[in-house]
């Protein structure tokens, strides 16, 4: 998912519609988009997705990465020092 004003800020152009429900709304027309999702630091990751538009600012967040993004890699978030590790293939 990508907050409404990101996609718009970013020019992206949106290739169609889908139908979004949450906790608030119900069955809403969302605008979907073809991205490529890039990692800093991980130069040889990239993976060609679709993301469906949302109000997420309201959240205080500019996207939401789902776990088909992240299938077949690892997260690994050590508390006590305060670090994390991912791992993709």
């Amino acid at each position: 998912m990508i907050d409404s004003q990101v996609a718009f800020k970013s020019g992206f152009k949106s290739f169609g519609t889908t139908r979004l429900s949450s906790a608030t709304d119900v069955d809403v027309p969302s605008p979907i988009y073809r991205i490529e999702l890039r990692i800093i630091g991980l130069e040889n990751f990239g993976k060609s997705l679709v993301a469906v538009e949302s109000p997420l600012s309201q959240l205080g967040v500019i996207a939401l990465i789902g776990t088909d993004a992240l299938e077949g890699g690892s997260f690994h978030y050590d508390a006590k020092n305060g670090n994390f590790t991912l791992e993709l293939p």
